[in-house]
């Protein structure tokens, strides 16, 4: 078994996909801050973990696609701009703050709708925009 050590703080991740050339995450450590975005191309951002942000994930444009299982769990607010999608598939994304939270939906989300929202807050409340 493997065994992992880390204790995550703060800090920002860009995933930044620049042509046609997918770029994949596979991290059993957790993010911070994760801002995704597309330069030019047709290139997409997809899963081979679970994802877990601690704090704000942001998708600028471009799509990002959690493929098959791959859950989404989001800390603090998740904002979906304009020009972005989000694929969800059949996993499940999670909004797990202790604070207050949002879901701004500018974007659009795949074909499929929200395959399994869960909203597990100890406290406060979720909006969505």
């Amino acid at each position: 078994m493997l065994t992992i050590n880390h204790n995550i703080t703060g800090g920002n991740w860009e995933f930044i996909v620049d042509g046609n050339t997918n770029f994949t995450v596979n991290s059993v450590a957790p993010f911070y801050n994760v801002n995704m975005r597309r330069i030019d191309g047709s290139g997409d951002v997809s899963l081979e973990a679970p994802l877990v942000v601690l704090n704000n994930l942001i998708l600028e444009n471009g799509i990002f696609q959690a493929t098959s299982d791959h859950n989404v769990t989001i800390g603090g607010n998740f904002n979906l701009q304009s020009g972005s999608t989000y694929t969800p598939d059949n996993n499940t994304t999670r909004f797990n703050g202790s604070k207050n939270q949002s879901f701004t939906l500018n974007g659009s989300i795949g074909s499929g709708g929200l395959y399994n929202l869960a909203i597990d807050k100890p406290s406060d409340t979720l909006n969505v925009f």
